[in-house]
C-alpha cells in the first residue's frame, strides 16, 4: 500500500504524538508527576504514601503509580495486590523508598487481611517472594531479633508466612538477618550489605 505524498505531514504528526505520549508515560519527559492526578485517594494510607517521593519516582520508573496501586490493593483488586508484593524484589527500591514501601506494604496487609495477601503472595515466584519475607520482617523487628520478627508475622498472617517459608526454604525464615527490601534495575533482588 503506497502512501500518498500528502498524508505524510499528517502520518509524521501522528507518530510524533505516539512517541511524547510514550516518552511522558514512561517518565522520560523530564519533570512528569509520578502519580496520575486524576485518580481520587480515598484512603488514608494510599493518600500518605502519595508524599513518598523517593518511593513514587522508584515507582514510577518501573511503570507503577504507587499510591494508585495502594489505593486499588486497599479496595482488594487482587491485580494490585500481586503488583505490590511484586514490587519488593523487581522494583529499583533503596533507601527512603525501600523503607516506604516495607511500612506501606505492612500496612496494607493489615488492612486488607492474612487471606487476600497470601493469595497473591502465592502467585509470585520464589525470587520475588524472598524481599516481600525480608520487607516483613525489616518492619516486625527483625533487624534485633529475628526469630522474634519471624513469630509476630507468622502470628498475624498465618497463610503468608507459610507461603513465605516454603519460599525459604528449610530456614523457617527466621535465621538470616532482615533488610528493607533492595533491588537493582535487572530486576534481581539484592540484600543490604552485611546480610547472608
Amino acid at each position: 500500500m503506497k502512501t500518498d505524498v500528502t498524508q505524510w505531514p499528517r502520518l509524521v504528526a501522528g507518530v510524533g504524538s505516539l512517541l511524547l505520549l510514550l516518552v511522558v508515560a514512561n517518565g522520560l519527559g523530564g519533570e512528569v508527576e509520578s502519580r496520575t492526578t486524576g485518580v481520587k485517594l480515598r484512603h488514608k494510607i494510599a493518600q500518605e504514601a502519595a508524599d513518598y517521593g523517593d518511593l513514587n519516582a522508584m515507582a514510577a520508573a518501573t511503570g507503577i503509580d504507587y499510591p494508585v496501586l495502594v489505593e486499588r490493593a486497599l479496595d482488594g483488586k487482587r491485580g494490585a495486590i500481586f503488583l505490590l508484593l511484586w514490587m519488593a524484589g523487581n522494583a529499583s527500591l533503596d533507601g527512603a523508598g525501600a523503607e516506604g514501601y516495607s511500612y506501606t506494604m505492612v500496612r496494607v496487609a493489615r488492612e486488607i487481611g492474612d487471606k487476600a495477601i497470601g493469595e497473591a503472595a502465592r502467585r509470585l515466584d520464589r525470587a520475588s517472594l524472598l524481599p516481600v519475607r525480608d520487607a516483613f520482617l525489616f518492619e516486625y523487628g527483625g533487624d534485633g531479633g529475628e526469630e522474634a520478627a519471624a513469630e509476630a508475622v507468622r502470628r498475624d498472617f498465618p497463610t503468608l508466612w507459610s507461603v513465605l517459608v516454603k519460599a525459604a526454604g528449610d530456614q523457617g525464615g527466621a535465621d538470616q538477618r532482615s533488610a528493607a527490601p533492595e533491588s537493582e534495575g535487572d530486576g534481581k533482588a539484592t540484600r543490604k550489605e552485611g546480610s547472608r
